[in-house]
C-alpha cells in the first residue's frame, strides 16, 4: 500500500458470519458489506475486514484466484486474519479443507 494512514481511523459498522463449505469457486465476503449501495455507510467503502475463524480449517485467496482445499493460505479454527483494502477485500475466496464447514466471524471496518 502506497498510503496507509487512513487505517488510523477506522469504525467497525457490520458484522457477519459466513459459512465456509466446499463451493467449487470459494464463499467470498458479503459485497453488501464490502461497497453499500445506500444507507448510513453510502457510498464509502471497507478498507479493513478482520475474520476469525470459528471453526474447521480453511484456505483462502485475496488475488483473484480460486482457492482449493490444498492450495491458498491455511487457517485453522482460532486465527485471525486481517484483509486491508477494498480490492484485496473484494477478492477474497475461501474454502473448508476437510469434510466439515467452517465459520468466519467477519467485522467490516470503515473510514468515517
Amino acid at each position: 500500500m502506497s498510503n496507509i494512514s487512513y487505517l488510523y481511523d477506522l469504525t467497525a459498522k457490520n458484522f457477519d458470519q459466513i459459512t465456509v463449505d466446499n463451493t467449487g469457486a470459494g464463499i467470498p465476503l458479503t459485497s453488501a458489506y464490502l461497497k453499500p449501495t445506500d444507507g448510513e455507510l453510502y457510498p464509502k467503502q471497507c478498507i479493513l475486514a478482520v475474520l476469525q475463524v470459528e471453526t474447521a480449517e480453511i484456505r483462502y485467496r485475496i488475488d483473484g484466484g480460486v482457492p482449493t482445499s490444498l492450495i491458498g493460505t491455511y487457517a485453522k479454527a482460532g486465527d485471525i486474519i486481517e484483509i486491508y483494502g477494498y480490492n484485496n477485500l473484494n477478492n477474497f475466496k475461501a474454502i473448508r479443507t476437510g469434510g466439515s464447514s467452517g465459520q468466519l466471524n467477519a467485522h467490516y471496518f470503515y473510514a468515517i
